[in-house]
């Protein structure tokens, strides 16, 4: 069995891939919440390599998508 660390890399990743250029999951993922969930992992004591998923997942689930961005912003994704 894989440690917390671990399997939170490892979905990391995984919704990393299924962002990638399908709006439909990425509005799937929006909705399961999982950008504010992304946002948190950047800003906690998380391991470097899973940050590094998160923010690339993020950067998947807002490209050319305005309302994933707003979510992230309002996740605070973005420094105001």
């Amino acid at each position: 069995p894989g440690t917390a660390a671990n399997v939170q890399a490892t979905a990391t990743a995984a919704l990393g891939e299924l962002a990638t250029e399908s709006s439909t999951n990425q509005t799937a993922i929006a909705a399961a919440g999982a950008i504010s969930a992304l946002v948190h992992l950047l800003s906690s004591d998380t391991p470097p390599g899973t940050q590094q998923h998160a923010a690339t997942t993020l950067a998947r689930l807002v490209a050319e998508n305005p309302e994933n961005t707003a979510i992230a912003e309002a996740a605070g994704a973005v420094p105001a």
